[in-house]
């Protein structure tokens, strides 16, 4: 069996990630704690930025979203989590967060962002001068 998704264990297709049991194979880019770096290095790279906008797949692990907030917390950022639950959101994702004054957008890991991720590329693009990164 093979599947794409955030958290197999959470999903229950797996008992854990180390010993995950029955016929699951594969790997996972879960990595909560990653959360920190990508907001670490997103301050590095801009340093004046102090809103951020997260686009998230309201069914995704809810501590993809904690982990973030808490790793913002420790930078001094003020996160504002924007829930996208299908491809026809996200323009509205990026207008909420444009309308919000976001600095910057993190996107959290899930498969129908990645799956979008060349839309979601080409609209950063497309508002470059709105503050979005």
């Amino acid at each position: 069996m093979a599947t794409a998704g955030a958290d197999p264990v959470a999903a229950g297709l797996a008992t854990s990630l180390s010993h995950p049991g029955g016929n699951a194979t594969g790997f996972s880019g879960f990595g909560p704690e990653l959360s920190g770096k990508r907001l670490q290095l997103l301050k590095e790279a801009f340093p004046a930025i102090s809103r951020i906008a997260v686009l998230r797949q309201p069914a995704s692990p809810l501590v993809l979203l904690q982990t973030t907030e808490e790793a913002a917390r420790g930078l001094g950022l003020q996160l504002s989590p924007i829930a996208v639950a299908t491809p026809g959101e996200i323009l509205a994702g990026f207008e909420t967060a444009i309308g919000g004054g976001a600095d910057a957008l993190v996107v959290l890991p899930d498969g129908m962002f990645w799956n979008e991720r060349a839309r979601i590329v080409a609209l950063a693009a497309k508002y470059p001068r709105t503050g979005i990164r």
